[in-house]
Order: structure tokens, then C-alpha cells, then sequence
């Protein structure tokens, strides 16, 4: 099969707005070719580049992509292994000069499927501007009573210039006679978009 997206995303923001806002257009495209060997192995090759571009006093260029292969593999009818290699490039520009670095782009799943929902093992590691970030993290998707559902999951990730950082996230959804009731909580460690500063994201919300 083929499959290809595109998007773009176009923010900008009035001078009498908050000052430290800045307009921004970021484009995205990824196409993806996939192939069944047998009928437990499924391979795939993937093309992705993002670009990035603010208005800002320092003029940002980002611009990222990553060409790579990947196996999905049955072990069992319960238990799936998912693995992905690419190399990735990474360039930013502004008025201060051009820094650019490449490097191995790899992640690994592993997901069993049980009664209620299912378990997961998932790592990625990328290069940065700012040098190799790594993650590690086992989560869990339950189904409730009611209709319910719950997930969860604990993690951790490792750069160079944050360090070490545990991560957590958790997710409630449980329908109601009129909507729903949902509490989303997680957190991510990466790059910020356009700049070279490693972050760690804290999100929560409620409806």
C-alpha cells in the first residue's frame, strides 16, 4: 500500500498581542510505501520532512527529514513487534549563522494484547541540535466498566543537555448520559520547534 500527507500550519498574531508571540508557518509532508512478505511480516519504507519558519527578530529557519525502513512482525496473535532505522538531518538557520547535525533515527514496540486493552513497551532515539535524545516508556490501555477507558504510562528520557528526566502520563475518558468526562495528563521531553532548547512538556487537561 501507499500512503502519503501533507499539512501546514500558518500562525501569526497581532503586534498588540503578547510581544514574545511571533508568527510562524510550519509545512509537513510524509509519504509511506508498505508491502506484506508473508502474513506475519509487514515491511515499509518512509520519507518525512517538517520545515519550519518564523517571523521573529532572529528570522528561524528549521528544516528536518528523515528517510528510513521498518518490519512489523506477529510473534503471536496477541503480541506485535514494530521496529524502525532512518537516518535523520537536521539544519537551523538564522541571523546568527547555520548549525546543522545528522545521525540514526531508531525506534522499537513491542505490544501485547490482553482481555482489557493492551501493553506496551516503546524506545526512540534521535539525534538533535543539542545532541542524542532517548526515550523509554511502558504504558497500559485498559477498558472500564461502563465504557470506560484508561491509560497510563511511565517512562523515561535522556539528553544531553536536560539529562535525565522521568516522564508520566495518564488519560480518562468515561462517557455520560449527556457527553463525556475526560482528564489528559502528559508529559514529553524534546526539542522546542525553531529553536534549539530541549524541553520537557507538562500538559493537562479536563472537560
Amino acid at each position: 500500500g501507499f500512503r502519503r500527507d501533507l499539512s501546514a500550519q500558518d500562525r501569526r498574531f497581532d503586534e498588540l498581542q503578547v510581544f514574545d508571540q511571533s508568527a510562524n508557518t510550519v509545512v509537513r509532508g510524509e509519504a509511506e510505501l508498505t508491502f506484506r512478505i508473508d502474513p506475519a511480516l509487514t515491511a515499509r519504507v518512509v520519507v518525512n520532512a517538517t520545515d519550519f519558519q518564523s517571523e521573529s527578530d532572529q528570522q528561524t529557519e528549521r528544516r528536518q527529514q528523515f528517510w528510513g525502513a521498518g518490519l512489523a512482525y506477529d510473534v503471536t496473535p496477541s503480541t506485535q513487534f514494530d521496529v524502525f532505522v532512518a537516518r535523520q538531518d537536521i539544519e537551523r538557520e538564522d541571523i546568527t549563522g547555520l548549525r546543522e547535525t545528522d545521525g540514526l533515527r531508531a525506534s522499537a514496540r513491542l505490544t501485547r494484547a490482553l482481555p482489557n486493552g493492551e501493553v506496551a513497551v516503546n524506545f526512540i532515539t534521535q539525534p538533535t541540535l543539542n545532541g542524542r535524545e532517548s526515550m523509554l516508556q511502558v504504558s497500559r490501555d485498559q477498558a472500564l466498566l461502563r465504557g470506560g477507558q484508561l491509560s497510563y504510562g511511565l517512562g523515561v528520557s535522556r539528553s544531553e543537555d536536560v539529562g535525565t528526566e522521568p516522564l508520566f502520563e495518564l488519560a480518562y475518558v468515561q462517557p455520560l448520559r449527556r457527553g463525556r468526562f475526560d482528564i489528559d495528563f502528559n508529559q514529553e521531553a524534546r526539542s522546542a520547534e525553531g529553536t534549539d532548547d530541549a524541553v520537557v512538556l507538562t500538559r493537562l487537561s479536563l472537560g
